[in-house]
């Protein structure tokens, strides 16, 4: 059995921090040795709170494995992001859940990769906002900021950083390539497919910030490799799912005191929630 959570968020109130732990307690009591959980991002915005959340789930009995997402590497002004990102590695070790951005896995004769991925604006809609806004990540004439802006310092540009993410990850695919079934977990969306339709529907100042959320490179990249059954991610806290070619696309959503957990069972794919 696969089990998957995202965006616990464990310093987000006292709610969150409750349903974390519901959900912890619930897969150490069904999860068997033969399972496999997988944290897809956003833990907490510090060390110590990453490190906390990761406690909740010692006894779960199965293989843990983990990627980053972007509050885990969130930094204040004048600090590298790159430290903060190259901790949480260690804190995945520590804890005993394997870093996969660092090495992919094969489980069960199941493959296992991931990325925290990125944004390189192929998501922004054509709203009338020059492309220098979507660098600067405001809108000032709407009101509107990203948090990476003030909290994510990388020393190069999002397109530069993406394509890092690019490479790693077809390095991780391409090392799985004789593995029958592969998937994938990417912190950040993997195709807009996944966002909300029609475009129209949706606030100028939230197709703004959607821009942020991913990059259809990612998609691009994966769909190189047949072997690749499902891609899930985490971090727009919605449920959706779409399938590109042989590969289903699928996202979970965890709310302000609800932490939600999406389940794998041969093909068959579920959600349920723990609630604070």
């Amino acid at each position: 059995m696969l089990y998957v959570t995202a965006d616990l968020h464990f310093d987000h109130g006292a709610g969150g921090r409750r349903a974390v732990e519901a959900l912890a307690a619930e897969l150490a009591s069904i999860g068997t040795p033969d399972d496999v959980l997988v944290f897809n991002g956003d833990l907490g915005n510090s060390d110590a709170t990453v490190r906390a959340c990761l406690a909740c789930f010692r006894d779960f009995p199965g293989t843990r494995l983990g990627v980053a997402g972007n509050h885990d590497i969130w930094v204040d002004p004048g600090e590298s992001s790159w430290d903060r990102y190259r901790r949480l590695t260690d804190l995945f070790t520590d804890a005993r859940v394997h870093p996969l951005e660092e090495e992919p896995v094969v489980i069960g004769g199941v493959g296992y990769a991931g990325s925290m991925g990125w944004y390189d604006y192929s998501f922004r809609d054509d709203i009338g906002v020059p492309y220098e806004a979507y660098v600067e990540k405001a809108l000032p004439s709407e009101g509107v900021a990203w948090g990476d802006l003030r909290y994510a310092h990388w020393g190069m540009s999002d397109e530069a950083f993406t394509e890092w993410q690019l490479v790693r990850l077809e390095g991780h695919l391409g090392a799985l390539a004789s593995v029958p079934e592969v998937r994938v977990f990417t912190h950040h969306v993997a195709t807009k497919r996944l966002l909300v339709h029609p475009r129209a529907m949706v606030p100028k100042p939230w197709r703004f910030l959607n821009a942020f959320l991913g990059s259809d490179q990612f998609a691009t990249l994966i769909g190189r490799f047949p072997n690749v059954t499902d891609v899930i991610n985490g971090h727009i806290h919605r449920n959706g799912e779409v399938r590109l070619g042989p590969t289903r696309y699928a996202s979970l959503a965890s709310g302000k005191s609800t932490r939600q957990l999406l389940t794998i069972d041969g093909r068959t794919l579920s959600r349920r929630e723990a609630i604070g």
